[in-house]
């Protein structure tokens, strides 16, 4: 999945301004999986409206949610470092856009995205191990479990482990 997109668009979705078509679909290989249906895979049947993580305003109760978009940004860490061709966003239209958030103590935020792009701006460090399908497996059909798993005499372990 990270190894598909070659660029930040087929990583992370297209453009996306006003006057374009509605609903223009997930448009990327993370947002179709796994990101997309984890969210919506966590709705909350006890709630009135089924809320889940795609719900922004209740996404963060979720206990999932902080793993889930953690393990988001450890993909995206592993995409930057994959080399080649890799292109990465540079239209400043996008780059500029500002998110509004409420902080722990309510007080709106502003951020914009080309701040998020480097998660060690974000305070997180993320542990690069050997990677590749002779050394490391995957657990689960397509999210990444950091795990351990005996084979014979040799160890396999996941490519990259966050902190």
């Amino acid at each position: 999945m990270v190894e598909n997109g070659k660029n930040a668009h087929l990583f992370l979705g297209s453009l996306y301004r006003a006057g374009d078509e509605a609903e223009p679909g997930p448009g990327s290989y993370l947002e179709s999986l796994p990101h997309g249906p984890i969210n919506l895979w966590t709705d909350e049947s006890t709630q009135p409206n089924f809320e889940n993580m795609g719900d922004f305003y209740f996404a963060a109760r979720d206990p999932i949610f902080f793993f889930h978009h953690s393990n988001i940004d450890r993909l995206w860490s592993v995409w930057e470092t994959l080399g080649g061709s890799r292109t990465v966003f540079t239209d400043p239209d996008w780059l500029d856009t500002d998110i509004l958030f409420y902080n722990e103590y309510a007080l709106l935020v502003r951020v914009k995205i080309r701040d998020c792009l480097d998660t060690r701006k974000l305070g997180m460090r993320i542990e690069k191990l050997p990677c590749g399908p002779e050394i490391s497996e995957f657990a689960g059909s397509f999210v990444n479990v950091p795990h351990k798993q005996m084979d014979g005499k040799k160890t396999k372990t996941t490519c990259v482990r966050s902190e």
